[in-house]
């Protein structure tokens, strides 16, 4: 339901800054305590993440929003660091990529990038990568596709990836019995 979330910072009971969220959904451990940084497809996610989303250097925090994301998954308001204002904003950019896929994307710090990932019924998988690039958005660099074809026999895989600003795009065909040992 409706919530209101006050941050505060470590050792600190002042609120730093409130946050609101039409439809939160909270689930607790074993200890009756709520459960953080839970981000597993078709799993369990948590109300509120934290993590770098935009590898700025600084922490940025994810605030679910209801369940209107592919296949009824969650939706979450992305807030990300802002160092000169001090506070939280709101990125309406890196928010939308949890209500186009299956919940809360997944980090790479090593290279920097965020791993959507979507399907479409049983055969069809995708899962895209993005760069942030500062002070422009989000740059799709990479697509992984698998697709069963020719009556379920077989497994279309696609790799698409931007190179010097051109797709480059491989696919392979695997039988399908083989490809999901």
């Amino acid at each position: 339901g409706k919530a209101i979330i006050h941050l505060s910072k470590k050792n600190s009971k002042q609120v730093f800054q409130t946050f609101h969220s039409d439809e939160l959904t909270l689930s607790f451990d074993q200890k009756a305590q709520p459960q953080v940084n839970i981000a597993q497809i078709y799993g369990e996610q948590s109300a509120i993440l934290f993590g770098d989303f935009n590898f700025d250097g600084t922490q940025d925090i994810a605030i679910s929003n209801g369940n209107y994301g592919s296949y009824g998954g969650p939706v979450y308001d992305i807030y990300v660091f802002n160092q000169t204002k001090g506070k939280f904003i709101l990125s309406k950019e890196l928010s939308a990529l949890t209500q186009e896929n299956l919940g809360m994307f997944e980090l790479d710090q090593k290279r920097k990038r965020l791993m959507t990932f979507n399907k479409s019924g049983c055969c069809y998988h995708i899962r895209s990568e993005y760069e942030v690039v500062p002070n422009k958005g989000l740059l799709l660099v990479r697509e992984f596709i698998e697709a069963v074809v020719t009556a379920g026999d077989k497994v279309e895989v696609t790799d698409r990836n931007l190179v010097k600003g051109k797709w480059r795009e491989k696919t392979k065909y695997y039988p399908t019995e083989q490809y999901y040992k």
